[in-house]
């Protein structure tokens, strides 16, 4: 006679995977229904705080000029490729070599002397942004401030003071004559650059959706609804 065999159901047997409770988007849109006031509230808190911070935030100004390099030939005239190298290459050289120039106390003190500038040298190279774009002769350079009209005047002057220290340094018996002419002048900015209203905001309204969210969650584990 076959004996029956009793399996005894084990109470600590784990709950399969697929019986286990999910997290789906109609669960989470339940969730967020259920406890709706929370996540306004929150919502309005998130965003509110970062107009706040944006509000707060210091705004800043970026006024831009550029500078053309010309090279000339020496008094003397190059007539072998040797020569027409070495001039090219101490042209090239000498372009490089403005955006290093346009940072130091040579260039920078008389604009703060002629502004009146309450900084010192090193903050106000800080404040500056000069670049030789490869393979051009174009030198661009910009500055920021807190003040538009004061961001325009600012770079309207290093740029004068870099042009005519160039001219002083350049030496009489180069193998070429680098010449700067300002072919853009900074105008006054009218609309910072920092802060972005449009970007705070949509930062915002993320931050607040996924806040929310997550405060609507907490809720309804606490509320073991």
């Amino acid at each position: 006679m076959a004996k029956k065999t009793n399996k005894a159901v084990d109470s600590n047997t784990p709950v399969p995977a697929e019986h286990a409770k999910r997290i789906t988007l109609s669960n989470l849109a339940h969730i967020v229904r259920t406890h709706w006031i929370t996540a306004l509230v929150t919502f309005i808190c998130v965003l509110g705080v970062t107009c706040v911070l944006a509000v707060q935030t210091p705004q800043t100004y970026l006024a831009t000029t550029r500078i053309i390099a010309s090279c000339n030939d020496s008094d003397e005239i190059a007539e072998t490729s040797d020569e027409q190298d070495e001039e090219i290459s101490y042209c090239v050289k000498q372009i490089n070599s403005y955006p290093v120039l346009a940072k130091t106390q040579t260039v920078l003190q008389p604009v703060i002397d002629e502004l009146g500038l309450p900084v010192s040298v090193s903050q106000l190279a800080d404040r500056l942004k000069v670049s030789n774009p490869e393979n051009t002769m174009i030198i661009n350079l910009t500055y920021t401030d807190s003040n538009a009209k004061s961001a325009a005047q600012v770079a309207n002057a290093v740029t004068e003071s870099l042009k005519n220290t160039a001219a002083d340094l350049e030496p009489k018996h180069a193998a070429a004559e680098v010449r700067l002419s300002v072919i853009q002048r900074a105008d006054t900015p009218d609309k910072p650059l920092a802060p972005s209203w449009r970007m705070n905001v949509a930062l915002g309204v993320f931050a607040g959706i996924l806040a929310s969210i997550l405060a609507a969650m907490f809720k309804d584990k606490l509320s073991g609804v």
